[in-house]
């Protein structure tokens, strides 16, 4: 491998990303971890202690977060410090991202809105550099970013957690963690219309292996019930959230509710990006920037809305189209990483 220069970092709460560059801003290495931070600090740390190997001391870090939501936080403020010293005592010097862009770790301890969930910005920062009037959506394992960029600028309505759900522009549902439950509550079962159990049964990860779309690099969280993560398995959790069980004879009608369960889940995130495009004043024109392991859904919307698609990974260069697929399916940790690469390039 060549040696490591530039390294992205985002710490989610359930998962930390890592993209790392070499001295040609090529990107080298792509991982995801699964890090269940509410359990503790201690999933951050070890992931880290992993992931760092590959560095060497003369790596450049920049690092954005989600995390600092976690439940083992008392509030944001204290997320982003007790991250950020993780972050130090893994990395070093490591920049923080935020709504001001690339920051020292002692100022974004002392601006923890600014830094707090910010790793949207960032994905829309870059994508702004090559695409003047666009919409990224970036769809990962829980939430759903929506980021309108016009005249080169993104262009949202909120910049916190709170204010971008008022908008649309954060929507808490994802392929692979999102509870069905919280997708849809009737449906129909071999064509008859019924309500669904409010138990968490069964997550989008089920619908989308069950429709063969889950991507495995995501899929890295036990199953609802701690059971098999097989075709039968999810088609069995989806089954019981209609109160019925499965049988081989009858898969076809889990893998018909699985697609509609899915169906709803895209008519969900339709209507949020009608609403950022009304709310922006978006080109009807604007083509859609597909970002995260969720980036067959922005296909699907970009031809639902008659809008071309682009993928992220257009804008990260890679040794690879394997790398580039990983980086673009982890943008905001690539989106820092080439961010600080290239603002290490301008000062030297």
């Amino acid at each position: 491998m060549n040696a490591i220069h530039t390294c992205g970092w985002d710490v989610g709460g359930a998962h930390l990303k890592f993209i790392a560059l070499d001295a040609a801003g090529m990107v080298v290495h792509a991982e995801i971890y699964p890090t269940p931070i509410w359990q503790g600090l201690h999933e951050l740390k070890q992931a880290l202690r992993q992931a760092v190997l590959i560095c060497n001391p003369a790596t450049r870090h920049a690092a954005t977060m989600t995390a600092e939501l976690a439940d083992c936080f008392t509030d944001r403020s204290d997320g982003v410090q007790a991250i950020t010293a993780c972050l130090q005592d893994a990395l070093g010097a490591v920049q923080i991202y935020s709504l001001a862009g690339l920051v020292s770790a002692q100022t974004a301890c002392q601006q923890p809105v600014q830094v707090g969930s910010a790793n949207w910005y960032a994905s829309a920062t870059l994508a702004a550099r090559h695409q003047a009037d666009a919409i990224l959506i970036d769809i990962g394992s829980t939430t759903t970013d929506i980021v309108p960029v016009i005249a080169g600028c993104p262009q949202q309505r909120g910049a916190t957690d709170q204010a971008r759900m008022q908008y649309d522009e954060l929507v808490y549902t994802g392929i692979a963690r999102t509870p069905v439950m919280a997708v849809v509550q009737r449906a129909p079962v071999a064509g008859v219309w019924q309500h669904l159990a409010a138990e968490q049964f069964a997550s989008m990860a089920d619908v989308y292996r069950v429709l063969d779309d889950l991507p495995a690099a995501v899929d890295c969280y036990p199953a609802a019930d701690g059971g098999e993560k097989t075709l039968a398995a999810s088609a069995r959790r989806l089954a019981r959230m209609a109160g019925a069980d499965y049988a081989v004879a009858r898969h076809m009608i889990w893998q018909d509710f699985a697609a509609f369960i899915a169906a709803q889940q895209q008519t969900l995130l339709l209507a949020a990006l009608q609403r950022c495009i009304a709310n922006a004043g978006a080109a009807t024109t604007a083509p859609l920037i597909g970002a995260g392991y969720g980036r067959f859904l922005v296909r699907a919307l970009a031809q639902q809305s008659q809008r071309a698609y682009i993928d992220f990974a257009d804008f990260l260069p890679a040794q690879s189209d394997e790398l580039q697929q990983a980086a673009a399916a982890n943008a905001p940790a690539a989106a820092v990483a080439r961010l600080c690469f290239e603002q290490s390039s301008r000062d030297n």
